[in-house]
């Protein structure tokens, strides 16, 4: 009893990567945010279908989001302008509800921070060995290969240095290891 994987570690409880998000950084850098701009989105989520319309304000944004089959809700999320060190000014929501400045904001009944929502990314719930063999995907990934450890390992991409290579493939070896190290005791246990 006990053991590596043993538990329910998300137990079905909620999490920000399964929420609807804005992110002033994509409305920047798709260069939305001019007063007099409007745009919309619209996603699909578990739930169904969901529209989302933005109006840019001097200071501020009206959001007018609604799902299919309910009615139209009208929010004002105010805006930020810092100055950066290296010059120009930055963005950031006021979370409509605590007021903090954020990068994002998440539909959790109204468009919130992070902190008022009080979940965490699933990444932020996993134990070390498996965000150890999550990161190794992702190298893997990088390398041109398929974010998996069955697959082959990836040949050198063109163009990249072979030291850049060998460091990022130690490295995704390294934590794949480390995953292996860290499920063996528990893999042992379940084949007796």
């Amino acid at each position: 009893m006990g053991g590596y994987g043993s538990g329910r570690p998300w137990s079905g409880r909620a999490n920000l990567d399964g929420l609807i998000r804005i992110d002033i950084n994509m409305f920047v850098r798709k260069r939305l945010l001019h007063v007099g701009c409007c745009f919309s989105f619209s996603w699909r989520d578990r739930h169904g279908p969901f529209w989302l319309s933005v109006s840019v304000q001097a200071d501020y944004l009206i959001l007018q989001f609604s799902r299919e089959g309910a009615e139209t809700i009208r929010e004002i999320v105010h805006l930020t302008w810092r100055s950066c060190h290296y010059g120009g000014q930055r963005a950031w929501f006021n979370c409509p509800f605590c007021g903090r400045k954020s990068a994002k904001l998440f539909y959790w009944g109204e468009f919130v921070c992070r902190r008022c929502t009080g979940l965490k990314y699933q990444s932020q719930r996993v134990d070390l060995a498996t965000r150890q063999l999550y990161q190794a995907h992702k190298i893997r990934e990088k390398l041109g290969g398929a974010g998996d450890s069955t697959a082959p390992y990836p040949w050198k991409p063109k163009g990249m240095h072979y030291v850049t290579y060998w460091r990022m493939s130690k490295k995704a070896i390294d934590n794949e290891m480390f995953f292996i190290k860290a499920t063996l005791p528990y893999l042992r246990c379940r084949s007796k």
